[in-house]
């Protein structure tokens, strides 16, 4: 009995966590890239594709659906060659298909790394995403305002040499814009 108790809290467990995604590793049970989002990726990043020699399109992109509410059938996309990355970043895309039309609901030209969190906003997950390295990056959390995604948080890290810390700039959004609230110059990164 304690066993089935033990596993019953372990399933809610786990089926309760976030998600988490990074550049630096393959997805999990990928899926096929649908035709829609395919054509939208090789249009917008035609120029960049152009640049991949020896990467056919059809294995430019890792697709993965992701749940961020209960109806909408949405999809993650990243490169899966790293001649679209730069050196810490890789673009991202997020998808919602309706009716074989693929919507664009949120993107980011840069990221390391995005957390599907389980707190909602008007019905969807909100994102977490960061990216950067040992000397600078960014931590930014977006919400869902009934279209898309957009952000709501940002935080900027750069290492300040002269102060021997990291300068840390804080923004939420307030009336549609993103305004600096806070300017801290830190030890360490939090």
């Amino acid at each position: 009995m304690k066993i089935i108790i033990l596993l019953l809290l372990l399933v809610s467990f786990e089926t309760s966590a976030s998600e988490d995604f990074s550049i630096e590793e393959h997805f999990t049970k990928p899926v096929k890239i649908p035709a829609p989002i395919s054509t939208y990726l090789n249009k917008e990043m035609r120029e960049d594709i152009a640049l991949c020699e020896g990467v056919k399109p059809e294995d430019m992109f890792e697709v993965k659906t992701i749940h961020l509410n209960k109806s909408s059938k949405t999809y993650l996309v990243k490169p899966a060659s790293t001649c679209l990355c730069g050196v810490y970043y890789c673009p991202m895309w997020i998808f919602q298909m309706k009716h074989n039309t693929a919507h664009l609901i949120w993107d980011v030209s840069g990221t390391g790394f995005l957390e599907v969190l389980n707190k909602k906003t008007n019905g969807f997950k909100q994102l977490k995403e960061l990216g950067g390295a040992a000397m600078h990056g960014h931590m930014s959390i977006w919400s869902w305002d009934g279209k898309k995604y957009i952000e709501i948080h940002r935080q900027l890290y750069s290492r300040n040499n002269a102060k021997n810390c990291f300068d840390i700039e804080t923004f939420h959004l307030k009336n549609g814009k993103l305004i600096r609230a806070t300017n801290k110059c830190l030890d360490e990164l939090p």
